[in-house]
């Protein structure tokens, strides 16, 4: 085994952090997950689906004519297409929601100074993610949301895994998965509306609607000639008001464009470490979106019911982003929190802008403006439908009961069946592959993802890995999953200023390829990070571990996992450890956070 220094690591990470120390990021909560390990968790190995394995797996929610899951079925009564092919099903299983327990699950019982970032398995039903969108959502409809969550989280039942997230400027977690109803709550409280700078509201539009027609109004005023004087010299007022109108709103089009593409980023950004954090918890995994917005869907044309259709730089990411959704068992349900909406002219409005006519296109004002308004509320719908439909989620929107929406989110979501196929199309090619799951019975409705992008498996640089572990050992971020790590870390004392780290990586998650000489090859980039309680960076280390074993070594390392051992020098009051670990081929990453001043041992 040989490592090697990555310098580049620590100083561009360092960079990065500079950024956010001044958010006050140790002000976020830890990510407080019960973990269970022992040497049989480390080796688990949980199905998942990559852009380019050859096993797809497909979520499956079956309901009935109320909309209630059905449960009962077998495998006989499934069938299988991809685009328009029948395929042989090659493993079939059932997930039901069990009955709820007053008792706290158990969790495993760490050793001192140990920690780990396996999941705990609890058996109280899917894991649900609340997403909660400042960053899509006007700040009225966040205020509203927010109450409507609280009420949700307060009735939820005994032990039902649910955890907080916002989406803002980045992904932040709020609250770590509890089945603490009152616990849930208090955090879902502690929410406040925040404006989101890169959004523009309709009633922003029709501000901006009378501001150009004032403005152009008072660039143009009625002239009134001399005796004597040529018409001719004297541009009229109706051909000023037009050319002036038309480069303010160009001006102003252009500024909401920017501002889209940021938001279409940032959130895209957020849902691929969303999938990165779940990725290693078994199972389906239910997101409910809360938000006022949607910019873009997930299908094989993310852009085609937007606006912003001409933001196809995007397209790739979507694609890979979907992808990571589908490898994670994310489902996604869309919750459109603006409710039963109507059109026509703001209250804030002064109504200049929705008065007269259109000098570019002839139509009055009012009639545009209402027309886009109905034209807005129906692609986001269909945005919203195109979302779900692509994870196996269900969209909500034209209701005011939020609360309800999130509560059928979650009820039709914990019972469902897995099945799984190799497909018999082995051209990666990267197109849209549509999946049709049929039921020999009738009556029923079937939710699941409709597809995926047949992608190839890129090769990663370090570079890429730089990028995965910098976002993923960010303070404010949760512990991610998809590579599971067991690790002692043993905090500094009077006789040595350093953090001792003995990091076990589960190699049935690595990646291995065969060298010429019959040797298998991994490789594994590190990054871990020490702060004191103010935030401040005391200490740091980085490095590439590569193997290349024999077949002997080879089989010990997928026994026993491999074993990776680290000093990190401290120049001051050790608080907190990141530890971070990245499969460069993959790019499976898994992180473990860890503050020296919990009073529970083994307890982040």
């Amino acid at each position: 085994m040989r490592k090697m220094s990555i310098a580049a690591y620590a100083k561009r990470f360092l960079a990065y952090l500079g950024r956010g120390s001044a958010l006050g990021v140790l002000a976020t909560a830890l990510f407080n997950l019960g973990f269970a390990f022992g040497q049989e968790a480390l080796s688990r190995q949980q199905p998942a689906f990559h852009a380019n394995a050859r096993i797809v797996l497909i979520d499956v929610v079956v309901l009935d004519s109320g909309g209630n899951p059905v449960s009962g079925l077998n495998s006989l009564n499934f069938r299988i297409e991809e685009d328009g092919r029948e395929q042989r099903m090659t493993s079939f299983e059932e997930h039901r929601l069990l009955a709820s327990s007053s008792e706290a699950p158990r969790k495993f019982r760490l050793p001192p100074n140990q920690y780990t970032n396996v999941p705990a398995q609890e058996s109280s039903g899917p894991l649900t993610v609340l997403l909660f969108d400042t960053l899509n959502t006007p700040a009225p409809d966040q205020e509203s949301a927010r109450f409507a969550m609280l009420n949700f989280l307060k009735g939820l039942p005994p032990n039902q895994r649910v955890a907080l997230f916002t989406l803002g400027s980045r992904l932040r977690l709020i609250q770590t998965f509890s089945g603490d109803t009152e616990v849930l709550a208090a955090a879902a409280s502690r929410l406040l509306a925040s404006p989101s700078p890169l959004l523009t509201t309709e009633s922003d539009r029709q501000h901006q609607d009378d501001d150009i027609a004032y403005a152009a109004r008072m660039a143009a005023p009625t002239i009134n000639m001399a005796a004597g004087a040529s018409s001719q010299s004297i541009p009229s007022a109706s051909s000023a008001r037009p050319v002036f109108a038309e480069k303010l709103r160009d001006a102003l089009t252009e500024q909401d464009n920017s501002s889209a593409e940021k938001r279409i980023g940032l959130t895209l950004q957020s849902l691929a470490a969303l999938a990165q954090m779940l990725g290693g918890y078994a199972g389906r995994k239910n997101v409910i979106w809360v938000s006022g917005g949607f910019p873009f869907g997930i299908g094989p044309d993310p852009f085609a019911h937007s606006e912003h259709s001409h933001e196809r730089q995007f397209d790739a990411v979507i694609r890979q982003t979907a992808n990571a959704l589908s490898a994670a068992q994310i489902a996604v349900y869309p919750i459109d929190v603006r409710g039963v909406r109507t059109q026509g002219v703001a209250l804030s409005s002064n109504g200049e802008g929705a008065s007269g006519v259109d000098s570019a296109t002839g139509a009055t004002r009012l009639n545009g403006m209402l027309m886009r308004q109905l034209t807005e509320s129906s692609d986001e719908h269909a945005t919203m439908d195109d979302i779900a439909d692509q994870t196996g989620g269900k969209a909500f929107y034209g209701t005011n009961d939020v609360r309800v929406a999130m509560e059928r989110s979650m009820e039709q979501g914990s019972t469902y069946y897995t099945l799984a196929y190799s497909p018999e199309n082995q051209n990666w090619n990267g197109k849209f592959r549509r999946i049709d799951v049929k039921l020999n019975k009738g009556g029923y409705k079937l939710q699941y993802r409709r597809g995926y992008f047949a992608l190839q498996e890129p090769e990663h640089s370090n570079t890429d890995s730089t990028r995965k572990l910098v976002a993923a050992v960010r303070p404010d971020m949760p512990d991610s999953t998809s590579l599971y790590l067991k690790a002692e870390i043993l905090p500094p004392d009077a006789s040595q200023r350093q953090v001792r780290i003995s990091c076990l990586i589960d190699a049935q998650q690595m990646t291995f390829s065969d060298s010429q000489d019959g040797k298998k090859h991994a490789a594994v980039d590190l990054l871990t990070v020490v702060w004191d309680k103010s935030g401040k960076d005391v200490g740091h280390s980085a490095e590439t571990v590569e193997t290349n074993l024999s077949a002997e070594e080879y089989r010990k390392v997928l026994r026993s996992g491999l074993q990776v051992n680290e000093v990190v020098p401290v120049s001051g009051d050790a608080y907190r450890v990141r530890l971070g670990a990245v499969d460069r081929p993959s790019q499976r990453v898994g992180t473990i956070d860890v503050n020296f001043d919990s009073s529970a041992p083994g307890a982040h």
